[in-house]
């Protein structure tokens, strides 16, 4: 038959978060190439030869001049791993450091060191979006008074985000959480509004009597005060430790990539 199809390849065509996904591609004797429909996660359809199963959903569909094939049982574990990425991931690399080194510092720099080195990573990422923060911006605004308390939520939030896409293009698991970022401004930004209407009431207080003016120190500096220290000992080195340790997973990611070039 003049159009009788052979199995030639496998063609990994789309992927989840973790594998491609197998379509089969067959060539024709005229040189054309007929492959099945997109596959989805259902069955898996095996040739005759003993060739790798393609994941395939529904009816058995049927391209012209394909061979047959069998039915078999779908094996998570013979889907195909991620291998590939966007090839202008490889203008940047990311170096790979020791979450045990940085928590060191963090602690005997009372959280300066852990600050420049995790708000820095803006600028170590590729750039996606005319908006994205670089180092300059992100550290400088943080400085700034007053508009630091919605800069830092903007900050954290973002460098989420950003490492997430790179996590989902590399088909890593374990995403960082951007609640626990939220999290953790607000430990930061609570305590400084709450200290800076405490200022406006002590100087209301100041002609009262001492009683009055205690309990407000109280509850405006010494209470919010405990929330720092938590956020700085508990919440700060926690995002941190999982921020670098996804980025060492990308910087082994990306020397694995070049490395199998």
């Amino acid at each position: 038959m003049k159009d009788q199809g052979t199995l030639n390849r496998f063609h990994y065509v789309s992927r989840d978060t973790t594998h491609w996904i197998p379509t089969l591609e067959w060539e024709t004797e005229s040189g054309s190439v007929q492959a099945t429909p997109p596959p989805m996660p259902g069955t898996i359809r095996r040739d005759e030869t003993g060739g790798q199963p393609s994941r395939r959903q529904g009816p058995t569909a049927t391209a012209r001049s394909a061979p047959p094939v069998e039915a078999v049982e779908f094996q998570p574990d013979e889907a195909v791993p991620l291998v590939m990425v966007d090839p202008a991931l490889d203008n940047f690399v990311l170096i790979p450091f020791p979450v045990s080194v940085l928590l060191f510092m963090h602690f005997i720099t009372f959280g300066s060191y852990s600050f420049f080195r995790i708000t820095g990573l803006h600028a170590k990422l590729p750039k996606r979006f005319p908006n994205d923060l670089t180092e300059g911006r992100a550290i400088g605004f943080l400085l700034v008074p007053f508009f630091n308390l919605y800069w830092v939520f903007v900050v954290y939030y973002r460098l989420c985000v950003r490492i997430n896409e790179l996590l989902a293009k590399y088909g890593l698991r374990g995403w960082l959480s951007s609640a626990l970022a939220v999290t953790m401004c607000g430990f930061l930004v609570g305590p400084a509004l709450m200290a800076m209407a405490g200022s406006v009431v002590l100087l209301l207080l100041w002609m009262k009597e001492f009683e009055e003016f205690k309990e407000a120190i109280l509850i405006f500096f010494e209470i919010p005060l405990i929330f720092v220290v938590f956020d700085l000992f508990l919440v700060i080195p926690l995002f941190a430790a999982l921020v670098q340790g996804s980025v060492n997973r990308l910087g082994h990611a990306q020397i694995a990539r070049l490395l199998a070039k």
